[in-house]
This record gives structure tokens, sequence and C-alpha cells, in this order.
């Protein structure tokens, strides 16, 4: 009898193993492969960010480099938070008066 589970079991499994593969085939069929490419992309991401997102370096992070592609007039315009604005526009004076040597 034990051995009759058992059997039944390896055969769900394979049968299980095998509807899965062919999912994953399908899958990647209806794909191409920059879609391929972004999905493990993202899922990479996506572990990287979660365990960074608890120490905060990730936002300091992702601060950093949106900071490099964009000047400060684009961000508050993508933004629109009043707080950042003022914040921004401060740093904007206080860069300007340093290179006027005020």
């Amino acid at each position: 009898m034990k051995g009759n589970c058992t059997l039944e079991l390896d055969v769900d499994s394979v049968a299980l193993n095998n509807a899965m593969s062919k999912a994953v085939s399908n899958a990647v069929k209806s794909l191409n492969i920059e879609q391929i490419v972004n999905a493990e992309v993202t899922r990479r991401i996506g572990k990287s960010v979660s365990k960074s997102i608890q120490d905060g370096t990730f936002v300091r992070a992702v601060a950093k480099n949106v900071a490099k592609e964009f000047d400060a007039n684009t961000i508050v315009s993508l933004l629109d938070i009043e707080e950042l604005k003022t914040m921004v526009a401060e740093k904007i004076s206080q860069k300007i008066i340093s290179k006027m040597g005020i």
C-alpha cells in the first residue's frame, strides 16, 4: 500500500513538472527577448531593493541617480511637491551665491 501511494505521488509530481514546464515554455514563446530580460532585471532589482529599502540606501541611491539625470527644475516639475520646490530653490540660491562669492 505504501508503495502505491509513493508511486501515485511520483506520477503526480512528474505530471505537475511537465505541466509547469509546458506553461513556462509557452510563456517564453509569447515573449520577446527584451521582455524576458526586463523580467529578470526586475526580479533582481526587486530582491536588491527590498533589502536596501529597509536601511534607506535605496531611496538615497534613487535620489542620487535622478539628480544625475535631470536638472533640478525638471525634477521639481515632475514631482510637483511644494516642499521639494522650496528646498531645491534654496539649494540653487546657495550655489549661485557661492559662485558669485557673496
